[in-house]
């Protein structure tokens, strides 16, 4: 494997365990995002020896390249219908929020999430704001911060070159503030060292859509310009929103410029009750 590399080479890995005869081993394993890992990673654990397995795996949830279905798991582990486990509840996100992010569930193998209480709203139906300059995007969040400094926001983004435009303009834009300045962070998933997020504070956080996996904000901001559609692989994208949506606690708020020919607008729900759609002024 190469310096820097990340995909190990399993069957290189496989043979070697299997030459040197490992014993089985008691070892209970618990591997959460199961469905981000392929096949041939559970293959060498067993070659481990390790036989006790407990996984929390999401098949609508699957980013990256490697990776592993339920019925893949499910053959490869030799699990039967007793040894599956469905999580159906909804305990984060708004009844408004729920139901928009399950319009980009994908996966076959699995019922939908349950909607929460319709009477659990908060903030509202999600909104679609179209702008013709970000710098309207930018006011829009520090006000959201300043009516409320209480929440903690994401701004997600499509790469690193927008995360660092937005990080930027959050912590020099001039804009009129009844509060002190929110606190602006950011993180990528090429860091080596884990997401320092402070819960129990609030304040903007800055990062990239693969970067906001297994977090949750009281607000949710998503910048739609980056994300783009290839070889018509809609459902890839469509895992890839439903992670970024389903972070959102209070409020999902979506941005798109009006020059943005991405295709994402294809995956977005059309009916205003489930997505409201409002022009944005640089006021």
């Amino acid at each position: 494997m190469k310096e820097g590399d990340r995909n190990p080479d399993y069957d290189k890995v496989m043979k070697n365990l299997e030459d040197n005869g490992i014993e089985e081993s008691s070892f209970h394993v618990i591997i959460d995002e199961g469905q981000d890992k392929p096949t041939k990673y559970y293959e060498s654990l067993m070659c481990f020896g390790i036989e006790n397995f407990f996984i929390v795996a999401d098949q609508n949830q699957q980013i990256t390249e490697n990776n592993s279905s339920r019925q893949e798991l499910t053959d490869l582990l030799g699990l039967e219908t007793e040894d599956i486990i469905e999580l159906k509840e909804n305990y984060r996100n708004s009844h408004p929020i729920g139901f928009l992010s399950n319009s980009f569930f994908t996966d076959p193998a699995s019922p939908k999430p349950k909607l929460p209480l319709e009477s659990k709203s908060l903030l509202g139906t999600p909104t679609l704001f179209e702008y013709d300059n970000d710098e309207a995007c930018v006011r829009l969040i520090l006000r959201e911060f300043d009516r409320d400094n209480r929440n903690l926001i994401a701004v997600v983004v499509a790469n690193d070159a927008s995360r660092d435009t937005y990080v930027k303009n959050l912590e020099n834009m001039e804009v009129k503030l009844d509060n002190p300045r929110a606190l602006i962070s950011t993180y990528s998933s090429k860091n080596k060292t884990s997401p320092n997020i402070n819960f129990g504070h609030s304040g903007i956080f800055v990062l990239n859509d693969k970067s906001i996996k297994g977090l949750e904000f009281d607000i949710v901001f998503i910048v739609i310009d980056g994300f783009n559609i290839y070889n018509n692989d809609i459902d890839s994208m469509k895992k890839r929103f439903y992670v970024m949506s389903s972070r959102a606690i209070k409020k999902l708020v979506f941005f798109k410029s009006e020059n943005y020919k991405g295709g994402v607008e294809d995956i977005l729900p059309s009916d205003e009750n489930i997505l409201k759609r409002e022009r944005l002024t640089n006021g």
